[in-house]
């Protein structure tokens, strides 16, 4: 087997561009992103993607949030705490490690039982809150 060295040439552009041309930036600092209060008691941090949101969430304890749902096929990540859930009627405790798989346009709610931190994942991405928060 041989080694070849290609060179690097300086003149080709190496940005990253997204399907519609624009500038994308692969390498995201999460907790520098701007914090939102969501719903009383959700302090999130988004990222956008062309097709997914990735949301960080800290929850203030005995903090609920109300029964909704979206078009949005959500993953509900629990790292910290106790949260409990309801997806389509049924009720759960997800401790650390454990998540929620919400199929699209399903009802959903939960309230946080200790303090908690969770990262919420949405497919696609939710153009509802980049047009609330940018």
């Amino acid at each position: 087997m041989s080694i070849m060295f290609v060179p690097i040439d300086n003149t080709i552009d190496n940005t990253i561009h997204n399907e519609n041309n624009e500038p994308y930036m692969p390498f995201r600092t999460p907790h520098a992103e701007p914090e939102y209060e969501l719903f009383a008691g959700y302090h999130v941090q988004m990222i956008h993607a062309e097709r997914t949101t990735v949301m960080y969430v800290r929850v203030e304890a005995g903090k609920p949030f109300p029964e909704h749902s979206h078009p949005h096929e959500q993953i509900t990540n629990v790292l910290e705490g106790e949260f409990e859930m309801t997806v389509g009627g049924e009720t759960r405790v997800l401790r650390s490690g454990e998540c929620a798989v919400i199929p699209p346009n399903v009802l959903h709610s939960g309230r946080a039982l200790t303090p908690c931190r969770l990262i919420d994942v949405f497919a696609p991405v939710r153009e509802d809150y980049v047009a609330r928060f940018g």
